[in-house]
């Protein structure tokens, strides 16, 4: 079967295709739908190097330390859903142009195949959640405009995990930025760089995932004005603040080393953080969105 007639029904129907949760479904919980970020540098056909993940096993154990992070931290609460696809891999977005353009499709035609499967057998019409960290949150994007209206009315909130929202995402009507902790069917974006002196805010940006950026939320204090918030990780005290010029989020008491990623982002980008620096904080927000109160209902 050739890559344009893959049958995505039958893929997305087998257990295979699905991160195998360690908790049960419980129909008191909000679900959440997870798209991991991109966790495979390159890969091969043979001795060619392709632009898609091929999902082998070295690569779905690549993928599944994500999976497995994100449920540790949030299947206490809510039911965790998350889809393997043949995402681009870094070397496919290096490559950019129609290289980039073609992997990107295909990736964005299995995740949707994949979320309808998981609307159609697995989500039997409980409220839900949307969110993903890097390649995972452009792809939360394109679903959130894919959705149906009345799938849209069910979604508490997507949280779009080291990724901005353009004023053209804002013109879609399912693409509302948040403003607070509280609205529900709301898009949470933000992209982190390193505050001080040593690090030039500009020259830390990564267009990849912050080009084009129209709002951002601080995900500490939930507001989008320049107020700083406090917190902290791996025993550093830290602070938190929205540069409403730049639309990114300007983090202080952060080693930039600690977060690189070389080769990829400059120096000073704190694009991994996206995801580790604030994993608390989101997962008591996506209980208050979703429950009224940082517990779900018995």
């Amino acid at each position: 079967m050739s890559e344009e007639s893959v049958d995505y029904d039958a893929q997305y129907a087998s257990d295979s295709f699905w991160f195998e949760s360690a908790s049960e479904v419980n129909s008191n919980y909000v679900d959440v739908f997870y798209l991991i970020a991109t966790e495979v540098s390159e890969s091969y056909k043979g001795r060619q190097e392709v632009y898609n993940a091929q999902l082998t096993d070295a690569e779905r154990e690549s993928m599944i330390g994500e999976m497995r992070f994100l449920e540790s931290a949030w299947c206490d609460s809510i039911n965790f859903f998350s889809p393997y696809y043949h995402q681009v891999t870094m070397h496919g977005f290096r490559k950019g142009g129609d290289v980039e353009q073609r992997a990107y499709e295909k990736a964005r035609a299995e995740v949707f195949a994949a979320f309808d499967y998981y609307m159609e057998h697995q989500n039997g019409g409980r409220p839900f959640i949307l969110a993903g960290f890097s390649q995972g949150a452009m792809l939360t994007l394109d679903l959130l405009k894919y959705m149906t209206d009345e799938q849209y009315s069910r979604l508490v909130g997507a949280y779009m995990l080291g990724y901005r929202l353009s004023r053209e995402d804002l013109e879609h009507p399912h693409v509302r930025a948040a403003k607070d902790a509280d609205e529900k069917g709301v898009a949470i974006s933000f992209n982190s760089v390193a505050a001080g002196s040593l690090h030039d805010v500009q020259a830390s940006l990564w267009p990849l995932v912050s080009q084009d950026a129209a709002t951002c939320i601080n995900p500490v204090n939930w507001r989008t004005d320049t107020a700083t918030a406090c917190f902290r990780y791996s025993g550093h005290d830290c602070a938190v603040s929205v540069d409403t010029n730049l639309w990114v989020l300007k983090v202080a008491g952060v080693d930039p080393a600690e977060l690189a990623m070389e080769g990829y982002a400059p120096m000073g980008n704190l694009h991994r953080g996206d995801l580790l620096l604030y994993i608390p904080y989101l997962l008591s927000n996506m209980k208050h969105r979703a429950y009224g109160t940082i517990q779900p209902p018995e």
